[in-house]
């Protein structure tokens, strides 16, 4: 029998705080072996499978070490630099301080975009049953819908803005689908690209040519893993970027319309060994995010609007963009089970993503991706007439361009002449360094090698 449709009613939207967070645990620490285990109780065969995969273990992390070592100094001089476009992948390593609170009222996503959440028209028109999550206190949570043969109609109505959305059917004559890790090796195996590796539980950002990642794209476990997060490889690709087509859902892109210096890069390869993981992020400007799997198998975890005091948000962080905005990032792994378990108020959506399955991620939806196993996917991002409003206001916070820029009534213009009068304003020192950290990061990351 199935179960009753139901809303998600405001006051499931909203938890209460909770204060004690869980930090993250290196399940490998020798500080606390097993008491009843002894090396000389291990069977011979067992003790060699062992030391041979700590090997191949060590040799990825010393491999990792010297391509960190070999672009130090690069990594250094660009520490801003790659902070211009990153969507998927920031992450802050503090949690808030304990007077942060004001700040988080002031700033909460929840002012920019509560009111047009619980407006939504959800009811009858999707497709929502309780189901039980994977949470440790046996929570119920709500469906992500997979959508197939979608109106644009009822894309814009029910979903954009509003709520997440699977759809299994815009991919399905992407020559995308046919990547394969060979083709990349042959092709692009010397071309380089910007990884994050996490292990001993810290996180460090470097370039490495493609073959090196790929040679270890299988060797990886819950706290030793890699990915590749890059804005500018397929870009500079036209060949690789002509395998992914638009859609019906992404024709609307006001971003377009702003100048080319300070524009988002609009298509980010990701490829994560099995166990890597985003951070637990809004998106920067606080845009409708797609995200596209090509290989593999993405876990999510998506959270409704209003419960940024639950988070450990870092009040007062900016994105680092030219085109400045407030960055919205999570210290929180909801991954991480200890940490998960400490946040038993805390209402998200699950999902599994799998190839040929594009994800359509709200304006005000905190996020965490999870590849269950090594995972290749393509994400991008858009700004319509259902997120704009929330686009510019995130600009107006970040502070480069000014609120008065913009007449008192310009709610009543069309949303794309409004974005125009706003792009007209952007100054002209934030379009130079836009210009500047583009022209850096190409010559420096994607030189030629010897």
């Amino acid at each position: 029998m199935s179960r009753p449709k139901k809303k998600l009613s405001r006051t499931q939207a909203k938890a209460k705080p909770v204060e004690n967070h869980a930090t993250i645990k290196d399940i490998t620490s020798s500080e606390h072996p097993h008491p009843s285990f002894s090396m000389q109780q291990m069977p011979a065969w067992i003790f060699v499978t062992l030391t041979s995969f700590g090997i191949a273990i060590a040799m990825v992390v010393l491999v990792i070490k010297m391509e960190i070592i070999s672009n130090e100094h690069f990594w250094r001089s660009q520490e801003e630099s790659f902070q211009f476009g990153c969507s998927d992948g920031q992450f802050i390593g503090q949690e808030s301080p304990e007077n942060s609170e004001q700040a988080l009222k002031s700033d909460s996503i929840c002012s920019a975009h509560e009111k047009q959440f619980e407006s939504a028209e959800l009811e009858g028109k999707v497709n929502i049953e309780q189901s039980p999550c994977r949470h440790p206190s046996k929570q119920s949570c709500q469906k992500v819908d997979k959508r197939q043969k979608l109106s644009l109609q009822e894309f814009r109505e029910i979903y954009d803005g509003k709520w997440p959305v699977i759809i299994t059917d815009v991919m399905s004559s992407w020559p995308a689908l046919n990547w394969t890790i060979d083709f990349f090796k042959k092709k692009y195996g010397r071309s380089r690209v910007t990884m994050t590796t996490f292990a001993n539980s810290v996180k460090s950002g470097f370039s490495v040519p493609l073959e090196v990642f790929l040679n270890h794209l299988h060797v990886s476990t819950e706290t030793v893993w890699t990915y590749l997060q890059d804005e500018l490889f397929l870009l500079q690709h036209p060949e690789l970027k002509a395998d992914i087509f638009g859609s019906i859902y992404t024709e609307q892109d006001l971003f377009q319309l702003f100048p080319a210096a300070v524009r988002p890069w609009d298509c980010m390869l990701l490829w994560g060994t099995a166990h890597s993981r985003s951070s637990l992020h809004i998106d920067p400007y606080n845009w409708t995010g797609t995200n596209a799997v090509i290989s593999g198998l993405k876990r999510w975890k998506l959270l409704p609007p209003g419960q940024d005091k639950l988070l450990s948000i870092h009040p007062g962080a900016n994105c680092g963009f030219p085109l400045e905005c407030v960055k919205y990032n999570s210290a929180l792994d909801l991954f991480d089970s200890a940490q998960l378990e400490a946040k038993p108020d805390l209402r998200y959506l699950e999902v599994d993503q799998g190839p040929g399955e594009m994800l359509f991620i709200p304006s005000g939806w905190f996020h965490q991706a999870y590849n269950v196993v090594p995972t290749l996917a393509v994400s991008g991002q858009v700004m319509n007439t259902n997120n704009y409003e929330v686009v510019l206001t995130e600009i107006f916070k970040g502070g480069s361009v000014q609120r008065s820029a913009l007449p008192d009534s310009y709610e009543k213009m069309a949303p794309a002449d409004v974005v125009r009068m706003l792009a007209s304003h952007i100054p002209q020192h934030v379009l130079d360094e836009g210009e500047r950290r583009t022209a850096n990061a190409l010559k420096q990351l994607y030189m030629p090698m010897p």
